[in-house]
């Protein structure tokens, strides 16, 4: 932290607006990882202008880029958009076909977040028409990772599983854990979803052993899932625990979000229901400020059927519309017909 504004203060001394730039977004990345997030964004806002003026599109790009990752894990997906926008601009106007794919990865998750999910799939076709004309990278097994997640919540699993495996065999490939992880949960979830926990087990238990995957709160918060329906109890309440730390720690708000929702889901089945319901309404308190409509309907789905299990069937189906009129306008096909069976009974299917 302190040579990182030794640099900043150098920079200033001599007068380079270049070296300047650069060290202040150096300066800022080490306040953010401090946890003084205000101070880290109150840099970045000031250098942007500064940036922009003086014509340093490099470290203008790079903050904006920063700046927008900031704001997209505290949860504030306008600004997040807005600032990936003009670093996507920025990255145009130099012709940088790498930032232009890192800028059109990330709108595409911002607008899967929002609840944009066509102009999302939108984005990732621009990206990987991009990245058909360049050399493999890490980069290059993105978009399909990335759709398959959102084919997976549109609720077309073939196509979500052929996307994870084509995602799993590239990652294979160049020998990137994270990757294949990340393909390994969308199996998984799919498997949870056909009613196969166990095959979902299998998909993850590899991965378990490496020691990264306690540090990934959506890792975490797939095998507490799944734990939960195989109804090991007490192993969904330590990983959905873990998943909340984790994501709290990476200031991850949308995935903090879906964490908590799981963390219910396992206070309900455990009958612990007042506790339950403290977590759900933060959720929710949490997925209607940024607004994160995917969260909303979960959050609801799961109060639901808690509401459900406690004997409360007017309360379960008032949270039941609102969760089915979020999931329909979303176009999460399989989540909305789940909600619909709910709805139709008195207990939970």
């Amino acid at each position: 932290m302190e040579s990182a504004k030794r640099a900043a203060d150098l920079a200033h001394v001599i007068g380079d607006e270049r070296l300047l730039a650069g060290a202040e977004i150096t300066h800022s990345d080490a306040l953010w990882n401090l946890g003084e997030d205000d101070n880290a964004l109150r840099v970045l806002e000031e250098l942007i202008p500064r940036a922009e003026a003086f014509g340093d599109l490099n470290n203008l790009g790079r903050a904006l880029a920063n700046a927008a990752s900031y704001y997209a894990r505290r949860g504030d997906f306008i600004k997040d958009r807005v600032y990936f926008e003009r670093m996507l601009a920025v990255a145009e106007r130099r012709g940088d076909r790498g930032q232009i794919v890192l800028g059109l990865i990330a709108l595409s998750g911002n607008a899967y977040l929002t609840g944009s999910w066509e102009k999302s799939s939108a984005y990732l076709d621009r990206a990987d028409a991009i990245l058909s004309t360049l050399s493999t990278t890490r980069v290059s097994g993105w978009p399909s990772g990335a759709r398959a997640w959102l084919e997976l919540r549109k609720g077309n699993l073939d196509r979500a599983t052929t996307l994870a495996e084509e995602t799993l065999a590239f990652a294979q490939s160049v020998e990137d854990v994270d990757w294949q992880r990340l393909a390994a949960r969308v199996l998984a979830e799919r498997d949870v979803l056909l009613g196969e926990p166990r095959q979902a087990l299998s998909r993850l238990e590899p991965f378990m052993a490496t020691g990264k995957s306690e540090y990934d709160p959506g890792f975490m918060r797939t095998l507490a899932r799944v734990q939960l329906e195989l109804g090991d109890l007490a192993a969904a309440h330590v990983a959905s625990e873990r998943a909340i730390a984790q994501a709290t720690a990476m200031k991850d708000q949308p995935e903090l979000v879906e964490c908590l929702i799981v963390h219910g889901a396992v206070l309900s089945m455990q009958a612990r229901f007042d506790e339950a319901q403290q977590i759900f309404d933060y959720a929710l308190s949490g997925a209607r400020r940024m607004p994160f409509p995917l969260g909303e309907a979960l959050v609801l789905q799961e109060t639901g059927i808690m509401m459900l299990a406690r004997g409360d069937r007017e309360a379960a189906h008032a949270r039941f519309e609102v969760s089915h009129a979020l999931f329909d306008g979303l176009g999460a096909r399989l989540e909305s017909e789940r909600v619909l069976r709910f709805m139709e009974q008195d207990a939970p299917v």
